[in-house]
Order: C-alpha cells, then structure tokens, then sequence
C-alpha cells in the first residue's frame, strides 16, 4: 500500500510539472513572443521592453523555485519567495515584515500550486508598491484551527476600490488564480490599507 501511495504521489508530481512546464510555453513563451514582434515593428519603447522582460524574468524564477520545492513544505516554499521580493522592498524603502508559522507537511501542495500561490503573492505586492505607496509589507502564513492554510499579504498603503477598473483586472487574476488550486480568495481594503488572502486546503 505503501508503495502504491508513493507511485500515486510520483504520478500526481510528474503531472503538475507537465502542467507547469505546458504553462510556460503558453504564458512566458508568448509573453516574450510579444515582445519580440512589437520590438520588430517598432511599437514597443525600451522603458516598455524593459518592464517586459523584467516581468518574465520573474515569471521564469517563480516556476523555477516551485519545481525546485517539490512536495516539500509551504514554509519553506515561501522563504524563498522571501528572497525574491525583500531587495524589491527595500529598494522602494519599504519595511517588509515576515510572519510565518511552521505549519509542517502540506503533500498537498504541490509545484502547481506553490507557482500559484507565487503569483498571486507577486502580483498584491507589486500592486502595493507601484499604487499603495505602503510604508510597511507584510506576508504571513500559519494553519488556522479547521486546518484551513492561511497565505496573506497584508500593507497600510493608501487603500483601493475592489470594483474599480484597474484593480478588478488585477483581482480577477488573482481570483483566478485561487480558484485554479482550490482556494478561497479575500480580499480586504480601506483607507488604512489592503489585505489579500489565500485559503487552502493542505
């Protein structure tokens, strides 16, 4: 029995990397296709093209760390997230606070929903920096008491309409995104700041 669970599990890994790997080709393989034939036909400045191949990038080093965490612990999925987004922080002079609990094994989460969970996260505090002029971020993690796994961001910018236009294509992705790895999605502002949540299952 043992080993059948192992097979399965192997299985179910093998899976999230082929969705994973289909995943870059459709997202930053086109993202960079794009660039590329605005770039030929002149259509794109360099301040543009820049801002492009940085999102990319960061795109490719998030599949990368989320293959490299395997089934490993969300605790430690996130540290390396951590090092990713803390120079970013501080570079916009930033404090980033990092409250995060040992919430032990997660087998169930796997690389496919470490990539999302990253992107989700990537996405609230990039909005936060560029649009909430924060003096303060904070990412926290812990597993509530029904065994929920709690994944916030939290800042004390200025706040944001849930419904205007801007931010509603930012969380409709982000939605989305929750939605794909079986999550429930919150999502708190007012004048003293913004809060954004995942709950997960693990």
């Amino acid at each position: 029995m043992e080993e059948a669970r192992r097979n399965e599990r192997a299985a179910m890994l093998l899976e999230e990397r082929s969705r994973i790997m289909r995943d870059m080709h459709d997202g930053i393989g086109g993202q960079l296709l794009g660039l590329v034939l605005q770039a030929r036909a002149h259509k794109l400045s360099e301040a543009a093209l820049l801002i492009g191949l940085e999102q990319s990038l960061d795109d490719l080093r998030m599949v990368v760390d989320s293959l490299e965490q395997g089934e490993g612990s969300l605790t430690g999925a996130l540290g390396a997230f951590r090092a990713r987004i803390e120079p970013r922080c501080e570079a916009a002079g930033v404090d980033l606070d990092w409250c995060i609990e040992d919430v032990g094994p997660t087998p169930n989460i796997g690389p496919d929903k470490t990539l999302q969970i990253y992107r989700v996260l990537l996405e609230a505090i990039t909005n936060a920096l560029q649009h909430a002029s924060p003096r303060r971020v904070s990412v926290a993690l812990r597993r509530q008491s029904g065994g929920e796994i709690e994944v916030a961001l939290s800042d004390d910018g200025v706040g944001f309409a849930p419904d205007a236009a801007a931010a509603g294509r930012g969380l409709s992705n982000m939605r989305t995104r929750a939605d794909r790895i079986g999550a429930r999605f919150e999502v708190l502002s007012d004048a003293s700041g913004s809060r954004i949540a995942l709950y997960i299952g693990a």
